[in-house]
C-alpha cells in the first residue's frame, strides 16, 4: 500500500487500527474531520461536505484543504475507474487489501 509505505519512509510509526472503531487513537492530525469529509464525499452527502469545508480550511489552511480534497477525490475516482474498466487486481494487492481490511475494521461498515 502506497500510503503505508510512504509513512514508513518517514520513519514515523502508524497503526491502521488507529483509524476506526474502539481502537481509534487519533494518530493522524485532524483525523476525525478528514474521515467525516471523506465519508461525506463518497456518500455524496453535499450538505455534510459543505458544512465541513470551513472547518477543514480552519484546521488545515487553504492549501491543506485542497490537498485533502485532491486525495479524497483521487482515491474515490481511482476506485470507480478501476471498477468500471474491469482492471484485475494482482495477488500482492489482494493480500495487502485483506490485511488493511482487517486492521481498519472496514468490513464492519454498512455496504450501501
Amino acid at each position: 500500500m502506497m500510503l503505508r509505505a510512504s509513512v514508513q519512509d518517514t520513519g514515523a510509526e502508524f497503526d491502521l487500527t488507529s483509524l476506526s472503531g474502539d481502537d481509534a487513537k487519533g494518530t493522524v492530525p485532524h483525523q476525525n474531520l478528514l474521515l467525516d469529509f471523506a465519508e461525506a464525499v463518497v456518500l455524496r452527502d453535499r450538505d455534510t461536505a459543505a458544512a465541513l469545508r470551513p472547518k477543514l480550511i480552519e484546521a488545515l489552511g487553504p492549501a491543506g484543504y485542497l490537498d485533502a480534497c485532491a486525495v479524497v477525490a483521487g482515491f474515490h475516482g481511482f476506485t470507480r475507474i478501476a471498477d468500471a474498466s474491469g482492471v484485475p487486481l494482482d495477488e500482492r494487492y489482494l493480500g495487502d487489501a485483506e490485511d488493511v481490511k482487517a486492521q481498519t475494521g472496514v468490513r464492519e461498515y454498512d455496504p450501501r
